[in-house]
């Protein structure tokens, strides 16, 4: 998350980020809230999200779009879309 504030400092802007977190962690509702919070990701940015069962993205902030959910047993790759 760190890492994030140096983004930023550089204004960078992503077009694609891929969040693979441990899944007993709330590391990517945090990455999904400053991505957005610290404006680095383009307009229409993909964002891939790894998670399981129990770390779904009902929490997301409004200004992703899912597009796509796939279950592989028991792990999750939802594909969103940003509209900030």
């Amino acid at each position: 998350v760190s890492a994030l504030s140096q983004f930023e400092a550089q204004n960078l802007k992503f077009d694609l980020v891929y969040l693979d977190p441990p899944f007993s962690s709330d590391f990517f509702d945090k990455a999904l809230k400053l991505l957005h919070e610290k404006h680095l990701l383009s307009e229409d940015a993909v964002v891939v999200v790894e998670h399981d069962l129990q770390n779904d993205l009902q929490n997301a902030p409004e200004c992703y779009i899912m597009k796509k959910s796939k279950k592989y047993g028991t792990i999750f790759i939802d594909i969103l879309i940003y509209k900030g």
